[in-house]
């Protein structure tokens, strides 16, 4: 009985850990779209914050799951889904006090990008995070690039948005800082992945 609730403990610690980190990985993800390095520092400030203090519910909803046989629905599917309806929560509250019902309407696209980027990188991370067991870093490797390469596309959708097609040499620019912006915030989950989880028992 005392081992697992140890286990729990654990699971929850880990949990509360990943959400600051999560919150870190989206704000500035968050920020390097929207303007490159200040925003990437500015949203990765403001996300770490807010994820170390909603990490603590959500740890609470995921980390029991220890105790529960390892399958793909508890290790993958749940922490996904409350990391997306947090993350969709939160920003649409935020949107509504800021802003107002109807402008948190007209960003709902921007909101669930944004959830589904949390919601991914938890389902990612949730075998890893609940059970303590490291996620291969040639995987880490592939997610940072990718999370370097969702950066530097959205940037440009945005920057193409703001500017048009008049100023391709300053959009360039902007999805390069926004790729080595988002590959720098994927090496924070790698720091994660070999700081706070273990390799998997040899067979």
């Amino acid at each position: 009985m005392a081992g697992r609730m140890w286990s729990v403990f654990w699971a929850l610690c880990r949990w509360w850990f990943f959400g600051a980190v999560l919150g870190v990985v989206v704000g500035g993800a968050v920020g390097s779209v929207m303007v490159p390095v200040f925003g990437t520092l500015m949203g990765a400030c403001y996300g770490g914050f807010v994820g170390a203090v909603v990490g603590l519910i959500a740890s609470a909803l995921v980390a029991p799951a220890v105790l529960l046989p390892s399958s793909p629905v508890f290790d993958r599917v749940w922490p996904g889904l409350v990391g997306f309806g947090i993350t969709f929560a939160l920003g649409f509250a935020m949107f509504v006090e800021n802003e107002g019902r109807g402008v948190a309407g007209e960003n709902i696209g921007a909101l669930l990008a944004i959830a589904g980027l949390s919601g991914a990188v938890a389902a990612w991370f949730g075998e890893a995070v609940t059970r303590g067991v490291r996620i291969p870093l040639p995987d880490m490797v592939i997610g940072a690039v990718a999370l370097g390469m969702v950066c530097s596309i959205s940037s440009a959708v945005v920057g193409l948005s703001d500017t048009g097609p008049s100023e391709p040499g300053l959009v360039a620019v902007v999805m390069l800082l926004a790729l080595a912006c988002g590959g720098i915030l994927g090496c924070v989950l790698i720091l994660f992945d070999l700081l706070v989880t273990k390799e998997p028992a040899a067979e």
